[in-house]
């Protein structure tokens, strides 16, 4: 059993000064803080007996003012361990620092481990450490460290439940990695939603079962390399279809190649890298640099074609911006085709825009973010929003919100702020980050010349990647 004293659920809200104002017998110094959690060891252990395991979880360092700290941590441990606690799990954070205790890939892999470590010193039972510890490599190393003794994986469990399974047959290729994005996962809590994963579409949908062989076996052509089309690749491949992707570009990945560019968001490559592999191991061809036409489709006769071509930027009907030859995409600049000038303006201040500029605030870029709405990152999870607000923050950029663009003349932008003040920013370089919108000019056609069709991803209406991945999977398991 394990009680969970940490995070500031109740347990812990008795062990923490900051939650705890109470002027009894359970409040006030260190010994009456500490009696609840005592009392409930003691009932536990009285009742269940002495060979029982009971875990405690404890958060080393809350993250606020007046909250707990290792120090504090570390004299709960002993007297725990003396009351009968055997084993530790050692987390951080509670509910008012959330975006420490459900770590984004804003943070560095298995970074709880030191203070897992210094309980470790002060008690002789087994502790756990756990958060964004998402690779078997990185879990022996922390094990070999002599700083945990047991490893939990969360979110890496519910991108693949088969980890340790895969890790003990070899099968490193295979594993498919968190990339601590806290969309699926965390980002459901509060939306009464259950719980999903970007990148496993069968995370919640469990009750579908594995894919079954097909009892027609087709030959299926998928349009688009992006995360939806090699969704769909694997799944029908699986059933058992010959498939081949047609991928117009270099490279697999789509769109969310691009958003791996940005500083905090390299893990992105392991899942396309993942997805290629499974395509390779499955048999199914990508064809790489191929731009696919009526003509193209009606001389290889795919029985079944799946349309995954995702979505393109969007020029907002702003005065002076559309063929402006100082203004380009976010992604032209993240996939590195086109070099910004010293002075940058971004419009837009959804994840895009926020992400562009704190790469080109690495790269000491002057970079403002112009957003008509009241805050920026509004799309982003919860604990990604704040650490990348923090981010833009330390590169001192400038995040100007209730601030529309009305037009661009040349290499001046100029837009009002809320109180209806006009500003004139001048730039290098103006980047568009204003939004997707489903690029598909192809499905039509090819219905009506009476081929079996499907449209999914962005191509239908451009999403958060969870989406994709899901209708990406329905579609190939079901072709």
């Amino acid at each position: 059993m394990e009680i969970h004293a940490a995070h500031g659920y109740l347990v812990g809200q008795f062990l923490s000064p900051n939650m705890n104002k109470r002027l009894d017998q359970y409040g006030g110094n260190f010994w009456n803080r500490t009696r609840f959690a005592r009392e409930i060891v003691e009932d536990i252990r009285e009742k269940c007996g002495s060979d029982f395991i009971i875990d405690m979880r404890l958060s080393a360092d809350e993250f606020v003012e007046g909250g707990l700290n290792i120090e504090d941590t570390k004299a709960i441990a002993i007297m725990m361990e003396k009351t009968g606690v055997d084993m530790f799990h050692i987390s951080v954070g509670n509910h008012t620092s959330v975006d420490y205790n459900v770590a984004s890939n804003h943070h560095a892999h298995g970074w709880f481990t030191d203070w897992a470590e210094q309980v470790k010193q002060v008690v002789s039972v087994p502790i756990i450490t756990v958060s964004r510890i998402n690779d078997p490599f990185l879990a022996d190393s922390i094990l070999a460290s002599d700083k945990a003794d047991l490893i939990a994986m969360g979110r890496a469990s519910l991108v693949d439940p088969a980890m340790p399974n895969k890790a003990k047959e070899g099968k490193f290729e295979d594993i498919r990695r968190c990339i601590g994005c806290n969309d699926g996962c965390i980002g459901v809590l509060f939306t009464d939603n259950p719980i999903t994963c970007v990148l496993n579409p069968e995370l919640g949908n469990e009750y579908e079962g594995p894919i079954s062989e097909a009892k027609e076996k087709k030959k299926v052509a998928v349009i688009g390399a992006g995360p939806g089309g090699l969704s769909a690749a694997i799944a029908a491949a699986k059933a058992g279809h010959k498939v081949t992707v047609y991928e117009s570009k270099e490279h697999a990945g789509g769109s969310f190649y691009y958003a791996a560019v940005p500083p905090a968001k390299g893990e992105i490559t392991d899942f396309i890298v993942w997805q290629t592999t499974q395509c390779e191991k499955l048999g199914v061809k990508i064809k790489y640099n191929t731009k696919v036409d009526l003509e193209y489709i009606q001389k290889t006769k795919p029985e079944k074609i799946i349309v995954a071509t995702g979505a393109k930027p969007w020029v907002p009907n702003i005065e002076g911006l559309e063929g402006n030859e100082h203004a380009f995409f976010a992604e032209e600049i993240l996939d590195g085709k086109v070099k910004p000038g010293h002075h940058c303006v971004i419009i837009g201040g959804g994840q895009v825009g926020a992400e562009t500029a704190l790469f080109l605030g690495q790269l000491l870029r002057d970079v403002p973010i112009l957003e008509m709405m009241p805050d920026i990152v509004s799309d982003a999870y919860m604990s990604v929003n704040w650490e990348l607000k923090s981010s833009l923050a330390k590169r001192k950029v400038d995040m100007c919100v209730n601030s529309k663009v009305v037009r661009v003349k040349g290499k001046t932008v100029d837009y009002f702020d809320k109180n209806d003040k006009e500003h004139h920013l001048e730039a290098d370089t103006i980047i568009i980050a204003t939004g997707y919108r489903a690029n598909d000019t192809l499905s039509q056609e090819l219905k009506e010349v009476g081929f079996d069709v499907e449209v999914i991803g962005d191509a239908v209406k451009a999403r958060e990647v969870g989406a994709v991945t899901r209708e990406g999977y329905l579609a190939g398991r079901y072709a």
